[in-house]
């Protein structure tokens, strides 16, 4: 009984500040994270590139169009990938399977995505830091509040 405690006491020891699996956890979260970010901007630059432009006022629409095409199709790359890949450590084996939890996934990535507009609005229309440090730091802010939240209210 004394072995058994120490093996499992061992597994989860601390590297400083996190477990081991926790730091592991947030390694797969980030390259799942990254891959969907390079997916998402990719079929955004993509579709942007085939849209005709679309002007009204000096909205151009077809970029928005272009943004959400991208948003959509990284959520669902995010999101399939988090359930195989990234939260295997979970309570229960079913967590994040539910439609509801897709749901909640995808509140979170909107969420996140309003955080991310304003941010990059405030930082570079603002503040007149270049737009892609601006989208930089507010995609580094948006990995914090995606892992948080859904760690939090799906994969505990």
């Amino acid at each position: 009984m004394n072995d058994e405690f120490k093996k499992e006491n061992n597994e989860k020891k601390t590297n400083g500040l996190i477990s081991k699996d926790l730091f592991w956890e947030i390694f797969r979260f980030l390259l799942v994270g990254g891959l969907a970010t390079i997916i998402d901007w990719s079929i955004c630059f993509i579709v942007e590139y085939f849209l005709p432009e679309i002007i009204l006022g000096n909205w151009h629409i077809e970029k928005a169009i272009a943004t959400t095409c991208g948003f959509v199709v990284g959520l669902i790359v995010n999101y399939i990938l988090s359930i195989i890949f990234v939260y295997k450590n979970k309570k229960d084996e079913n967590e994040g399977k539910s439609i509801k939890d897709f749901v909640i996934f995808t509140i979170i990535g909107v969420f996140t995505l309003g955080v991310s507009y304003l941010g990059v609005y405030i930082l570079s229309d603002l503040i007149n830091i270049p737009y892609i440090i601006a989208r930089a730091i507010m995609t580094a802010i948006g990995l914090v509040i995606n892992y948080i939240g859904r760690k939090v209210l799906i994969f505990k």
